[in-house]
C-alpha cells in the first residue's frame, strides 16, 4: 500500500455554557488547532491512520490522539 503523510492548522470558534449550583455562565472564544496524520491504503478504497490533534481553547491544551479505519467512496 502507499503511505502520506499530512498536517493541519486551523482556527476553531467555541462557547461553552456552565451552570454551577444555578449559576449560568456563557464562555465562548476562538482557539488554534493543528494537527498531523500518517496514513497507508489498503486496496482501492480501504486505508488506515494514526493522527493528532491539538486544541487551544481558553489557554488549555487538548490533544485528541486517534488510530483508525477509513473506507473512501468511489474512486481514488
Amino acid at each position: 500500500g502507499d503511505w502520506s503523510a499530512g498536517a493541519r492548522l486551523g482556527l476553531l470558534h467555541w462557547r461553552a455554557e456552565i451552570d454551577v449550583a444555578g449559576d449560568k455562565r456563557t464562555r465562548w472564544g476562538t482557539g488554534i488547532t493543528m494537527g498531523a496524520d500518517l496514513q497507508r491504503r489498503f486496496g482501492n478504497h480501504w486505508e488506515g491512520y494514526l493522527s493528532w490533534t491539538r486544541y487551544r481553547l481558553a489557554g488549555e491544551n487538548t490533544d485528541l490522539p486517534a488510530l483508525g479505519v477509513r473506507y473512501r467512496f468511489g474512486a481514488l
